[in-house]
């Protein structure tokens, strides 16, 4: 998948530019970091850290929505004084809305553009799992899509909302 990822890149990029550095982070990041030879290998937490910093030198909390879990991280003079994470399996993560899209045939963009239109609908589940059967059953009660794409996101943004009320933070950046 990285190699693939790099080919991708190579051909976007214009055939002047040079790679000076390089550097893996994330899950495998040594793995990655040995497998092609690169120049480093950063913490995930920390390179989220670097880049919410560079952006925004004032940032105190840097909330992290991944593909498999969700991360807060509140920080003091660029060092983690704080730090948690969903524990309820996959729910509030984009394999969540990845999952919730799929069934409902939809893409991330037209998930988002159903919800705005739908209105108050429930998805209570803490499991993709079982959150994806609560969104069977309501296909099959014949709920709108608009309402189910509401109920898809307002889950996701309770359960980060859930997680920021554990922080604390009062300078938010959004990384994924």
């Amino acid at each position: 998948a990285v190699v693939e990822a790099l080919h991708e890149i190579d051909a976007q990029m214009p055939k002047t530019a040079k790679i000076v550095s390089s550097c893996s982070t994330g899950y495998g990041e040594h793995l990655v970091k040995a497998a092609l030879n690169l120049d480093f290998g950063e913490v995930e937490t920390i390179a989220h850290y670097y880049a919410a910093a560079f952006f925004d030198p004032d940032v105190d909390c840097i909330l992290d929505i991944g593909g498999q879990d969700t991360k807060g991280i509140v920080l003091k003079s660029g060092r983690v004084m704080k730090f948690v994470m969903n524990d309820k399996c996959s729910a509030g993560t984009g394999k969540f809305l990845e999952v919730m899209t799929n069934r409902l045939g939809l893409t991330q963009k037209e998930l988002s553009e159903l919800a705005s239109q739908g209105k108050d609908v429930t998805i209570s589940s803490m499991c993709t799992v079982f959150a994806e059967s609560e969104v069977i059953s309501l296909i099959g009660k014949g709920t709108s899509r608009e309402d189910i794409a509401y109920g898809v996101v307002e889950s996701v943004a309770v359960k980060v909302a859930q997680l920021i009320s554990q922080l604390g933070g009062n300078h938010y950046f959004l990384t994924g």
